[in-house]
């Protein structure tokens, strides 16, 4: 069997950043049901820029109201604070999730410890009206 030549020594674990704004990209929407079977869409976000360097992405889980769902009027608030920060248009019957594609915005990250380790999370700011 042939030897292959990699060096192991270095970290390459992805860090969460420190809490702050960054500049974010959306590099990924995928509409799909968690794992209880629910509709939401999976974002994927990037950190931008030289802080973004060794960063783990960002995940944000959106929500989709559904018949008979107690919590639709929250999903909604969270969806209409989404798209406002990242400048998406929206329509009132719904949206497409490939206009996430590419969207940026300078938004806060926080920090999560969580099972998984340490993770940013993303605040969404209310919106002014």
């Amino acid at each position: 069997m042939p030897f292959i030549n990699a060096e192991m020594g270095d970290d390459y674990e992805d860090k969460a950043v420190a809490e702050g704004e960054y500049p974010l990209r959306i590099t990924k929407a995928e509409e799909k049901d968690s794992k209880a079977g629910n509709p939401g869409v999976n974002v994927i976000i990037a950190i931008e820029g030289e802080d973004g360097e060794g960063s783990a992405p960002v995940f944000q889980w959106l929500n989709l109201p559904y018949d008979g769902c107690e919590w639709n009027r929250l999903y909604m608030r969270d969806l209409k604070r989404f798209f406002t920060m990242f400048g998406v248009t929206y329509e009132v019957d719904g949206f497409n999730t490939d206009d996430l594609l590419g969207a940026t915005c300078d938004a806060l990250l926080k920090q999560e410890d969580d099972d998984f380790g340490l993770r940013n999370t993303l605040v969404l700011p209310k919106v002014s009206e």
